[in-house]
C-alpha cells in the first residue's frame, strides 16, 4: 500500500488525475511508504518518503520525482515476476518491449497510444503464477525528445501523460503475452524480423527486476511464456514508423 499526502489541494487532484487508473484502499500503508509534499499552494514544496527528504525542488520537476517515487515503491513490493518492458494491446495481441532505462520504451509505448493502441504499462511487465499479464499502467515520462519526436507539447524537460491523455484507454483486466519485440533504436533500416522463441527466456530473466527473489518461479514463467508467444527483431529510427511496422506485421497480420 502506497499512501500519497498533501495539504495543496490542486497539486492532490493532479496526482488523482495521474494516478486514478489505480486501485484504491483504505488500509494503512506502512511508513516506508508514505510519500508527503509539505508546503503551500504558491510556495516551495518539499517532498519526503518516510522521514527522509527527497526532493527540495520547483514544482516543474516535483509531479515527476513523486510518480517516480510510487513506481520504486510499488515495483519494490511486488511479489510477482516483473520484466522492465512496455506492454500495449490491440484487439486480442499483446505485445511487449523489454528494455532498460534510457532503451526507449516508453517512446515507443507512447507512439502505439497514439495509433489507436490501449495501454497496459511502460515500466514493468508484470506475470502472475499463471503467465497472465498484471496490467501497470503508470504515467508515462516522456523526455522532450520523445515529445517531439511524437508531435507532442513538451511541458518541462520531463512531461507525464495518461493513456486518456493520449486519447486512448488502459487495459485493466489480466491478459496472455502474445509477442515479445527486441526493440534496437538507432538503425539505418527500419526492419521487423522474428527470432527463435528460446529469446523470450534471456529477454525477460536479463530484464527481470525481481528473477533473484525466486529464481525457480522466474525460469519456470520465462520458460513457459517462451513456448506461447512470437519473439521479434525490431531495429528502428523513427518511433512513430516503428509502431506503425509493429502494427502491420503483428497487431493487423
Amino acid at each position: 500500500m502506497i499512501r500519497v499526502v498533501t495539504q495543496d489541494r490542486s497539486l492532490a487532484d493532479r496526482i488523482d488525475d495521474l494516478l486514478a487508473t489505480f486501485e484504491t484502499t483504505t488500509k494503512p500503508a506502512r511508513a516506508i511508504n508514505i510519500i508527503q509534499v509539505t508546503g503551500e499552494p504558491g510556495e516551495l514544496h518539499r517532498l519526503h518518503r518516510g522521514c527522509r527528504r527527497v526532493v527540495f525542488d520547483e514544482d516543474e520537476g516535483l509531479v515527476p520525482s513523486l510518480v517516480g517515487l510510487v513506481n520504486q515503491r510499488a515495483i519494490h513490493g511486488t511479489s510477482w515476476f516483473a520484466v522492465h518492458a512496455a506492454v500495449i494491446a490491440s484487439g486480442d495481441r499483446v505485445v511487449a518491449f523489454p528494455g532498460d532505462s534510457g532503451d526507449g520504451k516508453t517512446t515507443l509505448a507512447a507512439a502505439g497510444i497514439l495509433d489507436g493502441m490501449s495501454y497496459v504499462t511502460d515500466e514493468a511487465l508484470v506475470l502472475d503464477d499463471s503467465c497472465q499479464v498484471v496490467p501497470y499502467p503508470k504515467p508515462l515520462a516522456l523526455s522532450v525528445w520523445s515529445c517531439e519526436a511524437l508531435g507532442l507539447e513538451p511541458r518541462g524537460s520531463e512531461t507525464l501523460f495518461t493513456a486518456a491523455d493520449l486519447g486512448s484507454t488502459v487495459v485493466n483486466e489480466n491478459r496472455s503475452l502474445t509477442d515479445i519485440v527486441i526493440a534496437g533504436y538507432g538503425a539505418a533500416h527500419l526492419a521487423l524480423d522474428r527470432r527463435p522463441s528460446s529469446q523470450a527466456v534471456a529477454e525477460l530473466i536479463g530484464k527481470s527486476f525481481n528473477h533473484y527473489k525466486d529464481p525457480e518461479r522466474a525460469f519456470r514463467l520465462s520458460t513457459e511464456i517462451a513456448q506461447s508467444v512470437r519473439v521479434w527483431k525490431l531495429d528502428y529510427d523513427a518511433p512513430k514508423q516503428a509502431i506503425k511496422l509493429v502494427r502491420d506485421s503483428i497487431l493487423d497480420a
